[in-house]
């Protein structure tokens, strides 16, 4: 049926359509969110005190890996540092929860950090 077709070819590209604008719109929110956070991370030691975990609380590390972790930070120290957000002066912590962990179980003071800063926006992006 000739009309019968006509509607898929129809309803087909209309989907396409719309499937293109969301993939359009999400680009550009990455690519806004990417601009509003600084693209050089500088190194940093920081106190484990001043860095906030939001998300800490949601599941349980993997006591094995903090362990190990633990045993080769005491021999050769924090090789690969957490990333943190800087947010007007305040530390925020979204991965690296077992490296923080084993820092924490140690006794150390401070972490090195890929220091990145960010905006209000982006923090928020990240709490969702």
């Amino acid at each position: 049926n000739p009309k019968v077709e006509e509607t898929r070819m129809r309803t087909s590209w209309t989907m396409m359509t719309m499937r293109t604008m969301r993939a359009q719109r999400t680009r550009k929110t990455r690519l806004d969110v990417r601009m509003r956070v600084s693209s050089n991370p500088k190194v940093e030691e920081i106190p484990l005190k001043n860095i906030r975990r939001p998300l800490g609380r949601t599941r349980s590390n993997d006591a094995t890996k903090v362990a190990w972790l633990m045993e080769s930070i005491a021999e050769v120290g924090l090789q690969v540092p957490i990333d943190v957000l800087e947010v007007d002066g305040v530390y925020y912590g979204f991965s690296g929860c077992h490296r923080f962990e084993a820092h924490q179980n140690l006794g150390l003071e401070t972490i090195k950090c890929n220091v990145r800063k960010a905006t209000r926006k982006t923090l928020e992006m990240h709490l969702r």
